[in-house]
């Protein structure tokens, strides 16, 4: 029952009859009968039921139940309860009214929004397929992807790599209310309109289990028994166990987790020490808290608080367990536990990673707030990939607005990249050939760096310009001395013209 006071009263026919009282999160209170509510809706009719018969009272005055959707929404959903006509909802409050039958299980209000999302995606795909992602609608967003493709591949002149950004596929193909939203969204609608088969667009982001992230062989080379057993966990005098999801239990000094254990602004943040206690004692009589981690995580965070051995530290680490642990989300349970001694660990051998996993990288570093390892990242992405082949990319963990932020990035960097290395290569020879290094690039620098790239770009001049003792032009064949040090004035250049790109992965407000 309501504890608020209304501030408004709703239009006819909700503003005089009926024997309940419905308030909108507005404040406006809407008159109505409660048996068309339960004829009109399973979920209205299954919350009477279970209400408590009220005590004989003298008082008239009608029961009042707060409702969060607003007063539009609800006049909208109560006009399809009532014999009356149906009320008119245009595509800025299609969605709330759509949600909220969904949620109180209104089929005629379901039946006849589901209408007219149809009639609302000739004139905007892009926000009925958002929208219908987020209702689990698959039927509709499949009508919608089908629109948006058949409008981009009757307009596109030039393909995602060619143009301005904004008006590729690529570039056209998000909108603001994705912002948010998983990678995916927006993913599954770039595949499809690229002619890749999508089979389902509404499907929520495939359960990564502790073992897909770590791999089966880096989950049996872990023992947890064995580092249960191990330093620092049969260090004398712990007053308390923590124990990971799988059932293995950490002996660890409270004094130790807590000096390590900082305040912090993340959302979700939650701190080894506040997790649930369970009312078994331990073995060794001390008390035991739920920590809520699989054990290959929370073995980790906790001897990573403890001082390392020699040859334990994360420096000494192969970059394959580093890659490992970033995978399975350490330095995120770091995070939110609070361990930010923990977190700086990981962040302190970024570099490392860099070269194996770049969009893995990105990914940490991005919502870490580690924002040179980030920009660092997005530019290996950049180098080693093309824009068609992060269609495919593994995004999870990714929102919609991060991942187009990206696309735009590696599009910037490359077309900025592209077009210092064609002057300075035009500034020693006129004409110089530029498909047939653009060609090699990704595969050369995916395999073995920008430099290599830029030396390869380099060896395509057919001759190369200078001046004799009579000023006459000469071709010939640089030291190599010469040649690197052209690369390196290249390499330069191309610095300076991206240091600024970063700008591009930060969100507008």
């Amino acid at each position: 029952m309501s504890t608020s006071s209304p501030t408004s009263w709703a239009a006819e026919p909700f503003d005089e009859e009926g024997d309940i009282i419905l308030r909108s999160s507005d404040g406006t209170d809407f008159h109505v009968y409660k048996v068309v509510l339960i004829l009109a809706s399973p979920w209205f009719r299954t919350m009477f039921s279970l209400q408590q018969p009220a005590e004989s009272t003298a008082s008239t005055e009608r029961p009042v139940i707060d409702v969060p959707e607003d007063a539009e929404t609800l006049d909208a959903l109560l006009r399809f309860c009532y014999p009356i006509p149906e009320p008119a909802v245009d595509s800025n409050l299609l969605e709330k009214v759509l949600e909220g039958a969904i949620k109180y299980e209104l089929v005629k209000a379901i039946s006849s929004c589901r209408a007219l999302v149809s009639t609302f995606i000739p004139a905007y795909p892009l926000a009925m397929y958002t929208m219908c992602w987020r209702l689990d609608l698959e039927e509709e967003a499949a009508a919608a992807a089908k629109e948006w493709k058949t409008r981009v591949d009757g307009r596109m002149r030039n393909d995602d790599n060619n143009g301005i950004f904004y008006e590729t596929r690529i570039g056209l193909s998000s909108i603001p209310e994705m912002e948010d939203l998983p990678a995916e969204v927006y993913q599954n609608l770039l595949r499809y309109i690229h002619g890749k088969k999508v089979t389902r667009f509404c499907s929520p982001p495939p359960y990564r289990s502790i073992s897909s992230a770590y791999g089966e062989r880096d989950l049996q080379a872990w023992d947890a028994d064995r580092v249960s057993r191990s330093y620092p966990f049969t260090l004398p005098d712990a007053n308390l166990v923590l124990r990971s999801t799988d059932g293995i239990d950490f002996p660890v000094h409270r004094l130790i987790v807590s000096l390590n254990t900082h305040s912090t602004e993340t959302s979700g943040s939650y701190p080894l020490l506040d997790s649930p206690e369970v009312l078994e004692m331990h073995t060794s009589k001390l008390p035991i808290l739920e920590a809520g981690y699989h054990s290959r995580i929370l073995g980790q965070l906790l001897q990573l608080i403890y001082p390392p051995l020699p040859g334990q530290s994360v420096s000494d680490w192969p970059s394959v367990h580093l890659l490992a642990d970033l995978r399975a989300g350490v330095v995120t349970a770091a995070e939110r536990s609070g361990l930010l001694s923990v977190a700086k660990q990981y962040e302190a051998e970024w570099k490392r990673c860099l070269d194996v996993d770049p969009l893995l990288l990105y990914r940490i570093a991005l919502h870490s707030g580690w924002t040179n390892a980030a920009t660092a990242a997005a530019s290996r992405v950049s180098d080693s990939s093309t824009l068609t082949e992060m269609i495919d990319a593994d995004t999870t963990g990714l929102t919609a607005g991060e991942y187009h932020r990206l696309l735009r990035y590696i599009r910037v960097s490359q077309d900025t990249i592209f077009a210092v290395i064609s002057k300075f290569m035009e500034d020693y020879e006129e004409g110089a050939s530029v498909l047939a290094w653009k060609r090699d690039w990704h595969n050369i620098v995916r395999s073995y760096g920008r430099r290599a790239g830029i030396t390869a770009a380099l060896m395509e001049l057919e001759r190369w310009r200078g001046n004799d003792s009579a000023r006459a032009y000469v071709s010939y064949k640089p030291s190599a001395d010469e040649l690197a040090g052209m690369a390196n004035r290249l390499e330069n250049q191309i610095e300076q013209a991206t240091e600024d790109l970063e700008m591009i992965l930060i969100p507008c407000d």
